[in-house]
């Protein structure tokens, strides 16, 4: 099931009022999509009950809590330490990393990015559909740069960023993720 499908069955399932509070906040395009879903659940007759509709996006595949040292290490960086470390990356990938927790430098880390930039990496939070392994894999080696930074201030970012060992991993996933948005976005 489509993520989309999903917060529109998770939206179903809310009073009116707090549904319609919700759409007014999405992007127009995203609203839009979510009315039409809602309306063709109507039409279905598919019941509002909470417990069915919790039932039915019970997903197997969750995003599961990052290992603990590396959500530590996470957690205790910097705004301007974060925006060092992901600066250059896409912003799906900062999308994925903020959206695994409700890290105490998010806001500070947005509000440094362009207005745009900033609007379009919390737009993408919103609708990750990303699996608990990719996400496990990026929180991983995030937090590996964490620490070699916090060992290395003195080095440069692009020596920081050199993709070896389990970065070279990485670099070929993010790689291969971009590729499949390419092929989704056609």
């Amino acid at each position: 099931m489509s993520e989309l499908r999903r917060a529109a069955l998770v939206l179903h399932g809310l009073a009116a009022n707090d549904r319609d509070w919700l759409l007014t906040q999405l992007p127009d395009a995203s609203a839009d999509d979510l009315r039409a879903l809602l309306a063709e659940l109507e039409a279905l007759g598919m019941p509002a009950d909470p417990a069915l509709i919790r039932a039915a996006v019970k997903r197997e595949d969750a995003p599961a809590e990052p290992a603990k040292p590396a959500f530590g290490e996470i957690a205790a960086a910097s705004a301007g330490q974060m925006l060092e470390l992901l600066r250059d990356e896409p912003d799906r990938l900062i999308a994925i990393v903020i959206s695994s927790s409700n890290w105490p430098w998010r806001e500070a880390l947005l509000s440094q990015l362009q207005a745009e930039r900033a609007r379009d990496v919390r737009e993408q939070a919103l609708s990750l559909n990303v699996g608990a392994r990719l996400r496990g894999v990026v929180l991983e080696a995030l937090s590996q740069r964490i620490h070699l930074s916090n060992r290395h201030p003195s080095m440069s970012r692009t020596t920081a960023r050199a993709p070896t060992g389990r970065f070279a991993a990485l670099h070929a996933l993010r790689g291969r993720v971009q590729e499949r948005l390419q092929a989704w976005r056609r």
